[in-house]
């Protein structure tokens, strides 16, 4: 491979594009990967689940090239995005993966980016990274938010967990939003973090938005109580929310679609509990 070429998997399909200075291309043994990877031992309802080690590593599928990448870390962060718009984590790390991960895309994120507007979706993503070269915290922050959001989706996972990954992506959407550009506003505290970002970006505010998950999360931060018991043994049932954990994820995956610019579908509500477009 080329210097300026990254492998990287796992992704079961075929995707081969061409799109400016970004290349991406399938492998070729591709086909006895995906047989190999769908015959493992510890999947389980579609999720492929760590074995003795919760960190592990699936084959490479694809590589992806770009011309005269200004480093390494351009590559990685667009494979990020690509996991972000396929819904399917992707990696170019050897040991890549975190506990569990799904078997096929479009699982981790509520919307559709199809194949034709992934080049223009990468072009989004590479103007971030360029755009913000300058202080490499800004697309690791990014990154850390989906990587957390992602792992937030693993079934195994007690409510409380989730919940815990899902408010530090939140917080992580929010240092990326300060980076960017600083608010206004001084000694910002949580009730009105949420909030801000909504306001910043043209989004409606999630009803739970202010003091509600605040509550939850102080009392888990600070007691060791989810939902005024011991973590693991109750679960959370709200007036505002049909499903919390699930609109909590909804609005991390809009807050990344708006700090890239998307401003169509980081409007879309979060309590639309369907598949809708990215563009």
């Amino acid at each position: 491979m080329e210097k300026s070429d990254i492998p990287f998997g796992w992704y079961p399909k075929k995707l081969n594009i061409i799109d400016g200075n970004i290349r991406i291309q399938t492998l070729s043994d591709i086909e006895l990967k995906i047989q190999n990877v769908l015959s493992y031992r510890n999947i389980e309802n579609g999720w492929i689940h760590s074995g003795s080690n919760r960190v592990f590593n699936l084959p490479k599928t694809h590589k992806i090239h770009q011309e005269n990448p200004c480093n390494e870390d351009n590559l990685k962060f667009l494979v990020w995005s690509l996991s972000y718009f396929l819904g399917m984590r992707l990696t170019t790390e050897i040991m890549g993966f975190l506990d569990a991960t799904p078997t096929k895309p479009y699982e981790l994120t509520d919307f559709i980016v199809a194949h034709n507007e992934i080049p223009a979706a990468l072009d989004i993503a590479d103007e971030f990274f360029h755009r913000h070269q300058s202080s490499s915290i800004c697309s690791k922050l990014w990154i850390a938010a989906l990587h957390t959001i992602f792992l937030a989706q693993n079934p195994r996972l007690l409510q409380f967990e989730r919940f815990m990954y899902q408010y530090s992506a939140i917080d992580a959407c929010f240092a990326l939003s300060k980076n960017i550009k600083p608010f206004s506003e001084k000694n910002i505290s949580h009730s009105d973090r949420i909030h801000l970002m909504c306001e910043r970006y043209g989004m409606e505010t999630p009803e739970w938005g202010r003091k509600e998950i605040v509550g939850i999360r102080n009392n888990l931060i600070h007691e060791c109580l989810y939902i005024e018991e011991p973590i693991g043994f109750k679960n959370y049932r709200t007036p505002s929310a049909e499903n919390l954990n699930l609109e909590i994820q909804n609005l991390v995956c809009r807050l990344l679609a708006a700090i890239l610019g998307n401003e169509t579908y980081s409007k879309i509500p979060v309590g639309i509990y369907q598949t809708v477009g990215w563009f």
